[in-house]
């Protein structure tokens, strides 16, 4: 990751929208697509979302997992919250660790883990040093992209026999995709997934599963362009429409990713 792919997220009025609507999250979330979007579905949506990895993963409190991609911990802190698991959280963005910091000692599971500064293809050496039951990666990979090889070689490096590898990625579905990119800011092109399957047959780890969950970002998307057409009307900054319009147009879905080491 990059701060020029970052930049999107570093911008204040972003965060704010976040804050307001996600209470904390950074992500998407697993909302049901059918049901009525309110002003708590992107929270609602997140939490359900930690749930659903606590229980498909079976995590517990003598797990260990490592969360590549942190953002501001509340999956890590989350996690670790509801099950008394141990864990590492990493990002490359300095701000959003030391809000991790904070939120990991307000739900009282400071003394469970740390979060430490990393980033695709400069991986920590403190966490390559240990081993982890699970890895997570839920959005970071995109941003690894352009060495999707090494990023998975990284992930791999962190596994052992028994680790649980969890990835939720976006990933573009044609040629092109559209106008998102003028929200998404990325200075690369998306893979596909079809690339990321190719990738990871090729690399140290084995794809056990496999889940197009597209329809469970859509509720979360229209709850921000929703309120983003409010706060920001000519659409200068706040522009999550772009998204949800590429996701209805088959441009842009994601995909979780279940593997282990081979």
């Amino acid at each position: 990751m990059t701060s020029s792919a970052t930049a999107n997220y570093n911008n204040r009025q972003i965060n704010e929208l976040w804050d307001d609507l996600a209470e904390g999250y950074f992500n998407l979330g697993r909302a049901d697509p059918d049901a009525k979007i309110t002003k708590t579905t992107l929270k609602d949506a997140n939490d359900n979302m930690v749930q659903f990895i606590i229980n498909k993963l079976q995590i517990s409190e003598d797990s260990h997992i490592l969360d590549l991609g942190c953002g501001m911990g509340m999956y890590t802190v989350q996690i670790a919250a509801r099950t008394g698991c141990q864990y590492i959280g990493t990002d490359i963005n300095e701000a959003y660790l030391k809000k991790a910091e904070l939120l990991a000692q307000q739900y009282g599971v400071a003394d469970k883990g740390r979060f430490l500064a990393s980033a695709w293809g400069d991986l920590s050496k403190e966490v390559l040093s240990e081993q982890y039951s699970h890895v997570l990666c839920l959005g970071a990979l995109l941003y690894g992209h352009p060495i999707l090889e090494t990023a998975l070689q990284e992930i791999a490096l962190c596994c052992g026999p028994l680790t649980k590898v969890l990835i939720w990625d976006l990933v573009r579905r044609g040629a092109d995709i559209g106008r998102a990119n003028l929200h998404l800011k990325m200075p690369h092109i998306l893979a596909t997934k079809e690339e990321v399957f190719q990738a990871i047959s090729e690399s140290q780890l084995e794809l056990t599963e496999f889940e197009d969950v597209g329809r469970y970002v859509v509720p979360g998307y229209k709850v921000l362009s929703e309120e983003s057409s409010k706060r920001d009307p000519e659409k200068k900054v706040l522009t999550f429409y772009l998204m949800l319009e590429a996701i209805e147009a088959g441009k842009l879905s994601y995909v979780l990713y279940y593997c282990k080491l081979k």
